[in-house]
């Protein structure tokens, strides 16, 4: 057996990549680029031609990516041919992609102004117990929002009392939230 690519192997590459954009996409990123680079050294890829590499690598990683990466821009000293500069522009984008509008806080532009009818009844809601096995995690919630300015502590009483509704998401974290109906209706 000589040392050419793909002589006396009957390797296949891995399945295409689902570039489909959500919370998995890096997951199946770093399956698909293990089990790629497992069967590039199978296959003996690296000995290949540039140019092969490069076919090698689009025929494995599938249309979707083909669509995705044809979208990549590159700096002067970058070929776009070269599988390696690819496959690193895939990784930015897949490690990347972790839906930052849920990561993190943004900001509209412009100013919003809320109109309340003053002739409607202020409510001030009776609080909800909360369960005993989420109190810590509340507060420590409750600390972050205030620290991002989400919400503000206030020491003094108000017109309208909303009440808190938390939901536990999978990740064990909470989810704190108000009912809104008697603010809506103002």
């Amino acid at each position: 057996m000589d040392g050419s690519p793909m002589v006396g192997l009957n390797r296949r590459p891995p399945a295409q990549l689902n570039m489909n954009e959500d919370e998995g996409l890096p997951e199946r990123w770093k399956i698909w680029k293990l089990q790629f680079h497992d069967f590039r050294t199978s296959a003996r890829l690296s000995s290949a031609e540039k140019g092969f590499q490069m076919a090698m690598f689009r025929h494995a990683i599938g249309e979707q990516a083909i669509r995705c990466i044809s979208t990549f821009s590159y700096e002067a000293d970058e070929d776009p041919e070269d599988w390696e500069n690819v496959i690193n522009k895939v990784e930015s984008y897949c490690l990347g992609f972790n839906n930052d509008a849920f990561e993190s806080l943004g900001t509209l532009p412009g100013v919003c102004k809320l109109s309340i009818d003053t002739d409607e009844q202020t409510v001030v809601l009776p609080i909800r117990r909360l369960p005993l096995t989420v109190n810590e995690t509340f507060e420590k919630e409750l600390t972050r929002l205030t620290d991002l300015g989400v919400i503000q502590q206030i020491d003094e009483p108000t017109d309208m009392v909303s009440q808190v509704v938390i939901v536990t998401k999978k990740s064990d974290e909470l989810r704190i939230c108000i009912d809104p109906k008697p603010l809506n209706a103002a």
